[in-house]
């Protein structure tokens, strides 16, 4: 039966196989969320917004990881728009320090935000238009399939058979897009440090152990490339079957 209790208790077996299920894919994705809050010595106090953003990029990223291994298609996609916002955010305090730039005090004591993503998107566009078009490419992708009630998530987690129509809670296993999800995330971690790295030469916010994060990235680098080509394999395999 459905409850809170047994759909706790489902989702932790399949956090506990994921490990086994998509080995080198689940792999790297763990490694590279863990690293988003050790790659870093000496935080400089007067960037201690980056530092509170950056705790919302692992957080979501990492809620993106279990969402993935759980079989929540629609939330590993929203916390991964989360992230990428955050992370647009995150690289812009390492310039913009003045927290008053990003909220308010109203006259009732409440704390409001202010919209400030096309600033940031123009920012980070004057930095780097690669990354910003990665940024923008990506939430674009995440938006046509998941930001928004549509009927495409329905094939995952419903059918109809025999006149008898199923439910799933859990989205019905499709292992090739789990392991595009985790190469994501793995993907999305590597552009955040890789591009935190360059602008703290510009904006410093931390000391870098160049030695270690040079290497971790090398070899995360490769992993990734590798990644992709088998998921480009897949992609074609099934395009022409």
């Amino acid at each position: 039966m459905l409850n809170p209790i047994s759909i706790s208790y489902e989702e932790n077996r399949l956090v506990n196989i994921g490990e086994h299920e998509y080995k080198e894919f689940y792999q790297l994705a763990e490694k590279m969320v863990g690293y988003l809050l050790n790659f870093y010595e000496k935080p400089k106090l007067e960037a201690n917004l980056y530092f509170r953003f950056l705790s919302q990029v692992q957080k979501s990223l990492y809620l993106s990881l279990l969402s993935t291994l759980r079989q929540h298609d629609i939330q590993t996609n929203i916390m991964l728009r989360y992230s990428l916002e955050s992370i647009s955010l995150c690289l812009y305090s390492m310039y913009e320090r003045n927290e008053d730039v990003y909220r308010e005090f109203s006259d009732d004591g409440t704390v409001q935000s202010f919209k400030i993503t096309k600033k940031v998107g123009t920012w980070l566009e004057s930095e780097s238009s690669q990354f910003a078009q990665s940024i923008h490419f990506m939430k674009n992708t995440i938006n046509a399939f998941s930001s928004h009630g549509n009927i495409l998530p329905t094939a995952f987690n419903s059918n109809l058979d025999d006149g008898k129509f199923t439910f799933h809670f859990f989205d019905i296993v499709q292992p090739n897009i789990t392991k595009q999800r985790l190469w994501w995330i793995s993907d999305i971690c590597f552009g955040f440090l890789d591009m935190s790295s360059k602008l703290n030469l510009k904006y410093p916010c931390f000391t870098l152990n160049e030695v270690e994060f040079l290497n971790i990235m090398h070899q995360s680098h490769a992993i990734l490339t590798n990644q992709k080509e088998i998921l480009k394999k897949i992609l074609q395999s099934n395009e022409n079957t």
